[in-house]
């Protein structure tokens, strides 16, 4: 999906390039989400509950300890790399921790204690906000 939404911006198409690199963000948005699904199916299976998903970047946890979360796993885990800035390659990557144990909790996302304006949950908070006052 980069490769197309560049190739799209190459040629002179912006707003297919707008479009693809948009879909890429909320797939990879959604596939992340599933795979934390999947993984408290897996843990409440297990007797053992799971907590929110974090990533660097979100929450005040700095973009620059992405080398250190990349520092415990084998080089060039998945295909993944970091830049010397901290930016994932392929651009479309999510990393990030999920605590697991008997006592942790889940908290639902509270926007109005981070201070990050544009983060997805705050977005899809405010849609699902709106939507049901249309209704």
């Amino acid at each position: 999906m980069e490769i197309w939404a560049k190739q799209m911006l190459r040629i002179g198409d912006p707003v297919m390039s707008y479009f693809i690199d948009n879909i890429a963000s909320v797939t990879t948005e959604h596939i992340t989400d599933l795979l934390h699904d999947r993984i408290g199916q897996k843990m409440t299976e297990q007797g053992l509950k799971i907590t929110n998903r974090y990533s660097p970047g979100y929450c005040n946890w700095s973009v620059s300890e992405q080398h250190l979360l990349f520092s415990l796993l084998p080089q060039n885990f998945c295909g993944v790399t970091l830049t010397d800035s901290a930016l994932m390659l392929p651009i479309k990557s999510v990393s990030g921790v999920v605590g697991i144990g008997e006592s942790v909790e889940w908290k639902d996302y509270i926007c109005d204690r981070c201070g990050m304006k544009d983060c997805t949950h705050r977005a899809n908070r405010m849609w699902s906000s709106k939507a049901s006052k249309v209704r």
